[in-house]
């Protein structure tokens, strides 16, 4: 696929494609001296409709980490402030680059640095005129080089929160398990044991704008015993090992003023029903 396909692929239908696919019109008449400062300026708007679709005013500043950039200007918000916005939302900085390994401050800094090279050519002067065509393709690999990559940053970026979401819910199954105790098998003897459990399915069963929610079934195998430990060496306890069946639901923030990704309800529930068959 070649780079503008890729880049189209991102936009929204309709006008944003239409506008990136002028945009790309403009190089091709090459007997046009103005040829670079039109597709300059097409360019620039581009990015300025495809950051406000991503990162909308309110969402931004509303986000955890936002600071007021100029005290006299408290309803502006930084282009840069709207490239972090579409790659981590809501999510600190400091959460996303320790626990989800993603910087993003060099590929916001070098799309910055193409937007700011696409103004300068928006204002027609003798060194913007009539530009050569090395130079015309050096500035268009460039620009859109970066915003590819901007781009893919936000799809990496979506692809390791939901991975944090799922190691959300395995985490909680492991300290449910082997931490906490459940009725359903707390009540069928003397004293129990998780010996180890089977995740047979873990699936995101939707979304909304701040959750994950996550289902997971599979079975738990438990050692049951009768008696205390010394009953058992004396002989007059009992020990037993069954498998019962477990479903769960969970709920995955990411979207919360703790700026992380994390588990606001848990449910796991155990079928003992095979006990008293």
């Amino acid at each position: 696929m070649s780079l503008e396909h890729e880049i189209e692929s991102y936009l929204s239908p309709g006008f944003e494609c239409e506008l990136f696919e002028a945009a790309l019109y403009n190089l091709k008449d090459d007997t046009n001296k103005l040829r670079l400062n039109n597709f300059a300026c097409s360019l620039r708007e581009l990015t300025r409709h495809f950051l406000a679709r991503l990162s909308p005013d309110e969402k931004v500043r509303n986000a955890p980490w936002f600071i007021v950039h100029d005290p006299t200007k408290p309803d502006m918000i930084t282009r840069s402030q709207r490239m972090r916005h579409a790659v981590h939302g809501w999510l600190r900085p400091e959460y996303v680059e320790t626990e989800l390994g993603i910087d993003s401050e060099e590929i916001v800094k070098e799309l910055n640095k193409g937007i700011n090279m696409l103004s300068k050519f928006t204002h027609v002067n003798p060194s913007t005129f009539n530009c050569d065509n090395d130079s015309v393709m050096q500035l268009k690999d460039e620009i859109l080089e970066s915003m590819l990559a901007f781009f893919q940053l936000i799809s990496e970026s979506k692809e390791r929160v939901e991975r944090a979401a799922f190691e959300c819910v395995d985490n909680e199954m492991v300290s449910s398990f082997y931490g906490s105790t459940f009725n359903e098998i707390d009540k069928l003897a003397t004293h129990h044991e998780v010996e180890y459990f089977v995740v047979d399915r873990l699936d995101k069963t939707g979304e909304d704008d701040s959750n994950f929610y996550m289902e997971a079934d599979g079975y738990v195998h438990v050692r049951l015993q009768y008696g205390s430990d010394g009953d058992l060496r004396r002989g007059d306890g009992h020990e037993m090992h069954e498998s019962f069946p477990f479903t769960s639901t969970f709920t995955v923030s990411f979207k919360n003023e703790k700026g992380d990704v994390h588990l606001t309800d848990p449910h796991i529930e155990i079928d003992t029903t095979s006990f008293y068959a």
